[in-house]
């Protein structure tokens, strides 16, 4: 019987110390590849797959994850201990053997009389939640690069269909002048300053072309996944703005950074408590029972064993260990409350530089469309009074190059305003899955 408790015993150690290992190489991480291309012309489309693939995003819910389970740990401190013990022993004493086989039901329980644990379990809480506002934080950013992205994808797509627009037009232009030419018409020089201009403009739409495979690129990293879509023609999205004209100043405190600030002071304060009660007596209470034989064949009608003990417990030396975690405690306190300042300080500056903005970005495009009906007249002018004779081909050239310049401004500023409406409902903390009215859920 020995023998065989021995050989099963032996068997158990080396399993547990054995170390198992894959011997197959680790994959080369790639992004998610996304097998339907149809389905991700729309904005919501990018930004739900953003929700599952954004790696920061998936790194700080993981965070938020072992937050939680830090928490559910701090709860089962206050809870009693049991534990079941198998114990076998050989010894000899002069000249005889003697072997020892205990089962023993322990119970340890630690009171919580000076308020040490239920101070831990609070940090534990503080930890979590200052991990859900951080998560919300990473959400937000992730939701910001995506749209910011996508609305610089459609500008780079709406740029290249009106630079291929004016290519053609300026080809047909090019065309009746090389048609005037022959009838003597219209001069040389006029041919060629048509000729440089189609080939500016084609050379403009090759560039933009290149541009659209970049932005489309960040797209996919800001989102997370690689997309197998070909051309796009998404539209341009619409949000649900709210009125930013009386805004108080606790609107920096909604902000995910502010509130997480605020929960790592509250969970700097507690384990700052947690660690000033550590210096004083700790009270426990421990229990055991269970039987006792020399033949592991009769332990169960062995000797049945039982003690119990109250342990008063008061650190006398340790170095000064107790008093340097406290004092060190009181700092990361000190260095939470001076963080939560700046972040505020922060937040009151970025609300009102992106307060400015916006209503900057709104005056520039009124401007821009005035601009832009003026450069159309003038362009429409100035090429029927080319036709009569009137003017040069030069001044048609200088109206059609302002004209284009007042469209391309217009666009990139309606874009920029719709950005800048993001990054106002960033720096206020409000969810941008109710700006792009995002179903989150679906």
């Amino acid at each position: 019987m020995y023998k065989t408790l021995s050989l099963v015993c032996m068997s158990l150690i080396l399993a547990g110390c054995q170390i198992t290992q894959d011997t197959e190489p680790m994959a080369r991480p790639e992004l998610a590849l996304v097998s339907s291309p149809e389905k991700l012309q729309s904005l919501d489309d990018w930004l739900k797959l953003a929700l599952s693939y954004n790696p920061t995003l998936n790194q700080a819910k993981e965070r938020e994850v072992q937050a939680s389970l830090a928490l559910a740990n701090s709860n089962a401190a206050q809870l009693p201990d049991l534990k079941l013990a198998l114990d076998h022993s050989r010894r000899k004493t002069n000249a005889a053997l003697a072997n020892g086989n205990n089962l023993t039901l322990s119970f340890s329980w630690e009171l919580d009389w000076l308020g040490k644990l239920d101070d831990s379990e609070q940090q534990a809480v503080m930890a979590y939640e200052q991990a859900k506002q951080a998560s919300f934080q990473s959400e937000q950013i992730a939701l910001k690069q995506v749209s910011v992205a996508f609305l610089t994808m459609i500008q780079t797509q709406t740029l290249l269909d009106l630079y291929e627009k004016r290519a053609a037009l300026l080809g047909q232009q090019l065309q009746m002048l090389e048609e005037n030419y022959q009838l003597g018409l219209t001069s040389a020089l006029d041919v060629y300053l048509a000729r440089n201009n189609v080939a500016s403009e084609q050379s403009r739409v090759v560039s933009q072309k290149q541009a659209l495979v970049q932005t489309f690129s960040q797209l996919q990293i800001a989102a997370g996944v690689k997309s197998t879509q070909g051309e796009l023609t998404p539209a341009m999205p619409t949000f649900n703005a709210a009125n930013y004209d009386s805004l108080g100043s606790e609107m920096a405190l909604n902000r995910p950074d502010v509130q997480a600030a605020w929960y790592e002071l509250l969970a700097s304060n507690k384990a700052s408590a947690a660690s000033f009660k550590a210096q004083f007596p700790n009270f426990k209470l421990t229990a055991s029972g269970g039987y006792s034989a020399d033949e592991f064949k009769s332990l169960l009608k062995g000797d049945f064993l039982w003690s119990w003990v109250v342990n008063l417990s008061q650190p006398l030396f340790d170095g000064g260990r107790l008093a340097n975690d406290y004092a060190r405690s009181q700092s990361n306190e000190r260095i939470a409350k001076s963080k939560l300042q700046d972040t505020l300080n922060k937040a009151y500056g970025e609300i009102e530089v992106e307060l400015a903005n916006y209503h900057a970005i709104g005056e520039r495009v009124g401007l821009a469309e005035v601009a832009l009906e003026n450069a159309r007249m003038a362009q429409d002018l100035s090429f029927s009074q080319y036709q009569k004779g009137l003017v040069n081909f030069t001044t048609v050239l200088d109206a059609q190059k302002r004209a284009l310049d007042a469209e391309v401004t217009k666009i990139t500023l309606s874009t920029e305003q719709r950005q800048q409406i993001i990054n106002l409902e960033t720096a206020l903390g409000r969810p941008l899955s109710a700006l792009f009215s995002l179903n989150l859920e679906s």
